[in-house]
């Protein structure tokens, strides 16, 4: 009976060591599954610290993809959006005639009361302009030349006047009808004074040469004629003559009193 008492004590001996190492296995094994959920938790918060990516993040990825999508289909209609039929070009319109051009028949304009329009015109104003003869001028210490390049010009159909301070040159030629038409060439207050009898026109083949005799020698005209409105030189050149020839009266009149 002892015998069987310390078989069974030592079958419980025996028992227990087993279950204690059961235990400890149980309990390295739970440690060890502990240990790797706390590092499966660590790296997911160092996961949840970078940027999120493709890889980590697969919401990211699916937002990604969906922008992607987007993207193509924008560029997609970008791409076939020249294909449409183009707008049909707009055709300018002229702007509407005016009614009151349309309307009232045009009128000539009447003539101007003013003193510049008392010019006493010529057949030339009035005639065919294409065939006004040209002129040209060039001048030396003496003469002042004028050059009327107009050919065969008979001497009835001529006219040269001069003055002190003016000159006028006209000349008669046939127009296309065949009708004779007399053309103003020159006409107008000179720039400097001339000596008028000494002043010629001459004749030649193929021009008609004024000579303009200066009053003053080696005086450089500027122009030939005064081109001011007010004919402000031949006024001035009238007057100091007038003074001269009033003084030359009066110191002769003293001489004959003497």
């Amino acid at each position: 009976g002892e015998d069987e008492k310390e078989g069974k004590k030592k079958k419980g001996k025996g028992g227990s060591v087993g279950e204690g190492v059961r235990l400890v296995e149980r309990f390295r094994k739970e440690l060890k599954r502990l240990d790797g959920e706390e590092d499966e938790e660590v790296k997911e918060k160092e996961e949840a610290k970078k940027p999120s990516g493709a890889s980590s993040n697969p919401f990211g990825g699916m937002l990604e993809s969906m922008m992607a999508g987007k993207g193509g289909n924008s560029a997609a209609q970008s791409t076939t959006s020249p294909k449409a039929s183009p707008k049909a070009p707009t055709k300018a319109t002229s702007p509407p005639a005016s009614r009151s051009s349309s309307s009232a028949p045009s009128e000539s304009p009447k003539p101007s009361n003013h003193p510049a329009s008392a010019k006493q015109t010529s057949a030339v104003d009035r005639g065919v302009m294409s065939g006004m003869p040209k002129y040209q001028y060039y001048q030396d210490d003496n003469f002042m030349k004028v050059q009327i390049l107009e050919p065969n010009v008979a001497p009835e159909n001529l006219t040269a006047e001069f003055t002190p301070d003016e000159i006028s040159i006209k000349i008669k030629k046939r127009d296309e009808k065949g009708g004779m038409v007399e053309y103003t060439v020159i006409h107008g207050d000179l720039y400097e004074e001339v000596v008028a009898d000494k002043c010629r026109a001459i004749i030649k083949d193929e021009k008609v040469l004024i000579k303009l005799k200066k009053k003053e020698s080696k005086m450089e005209w500027n122009k030939l004629l005064d081109e001011s409105k007010k004919g402000d030189r031949k006024r001035g050149r009238v007057e100091k003559r007038a003074n001269e020839e009033s003084g030359d009266a009066e110191n002769g009149g003293d001489g004959d009193v003497d």
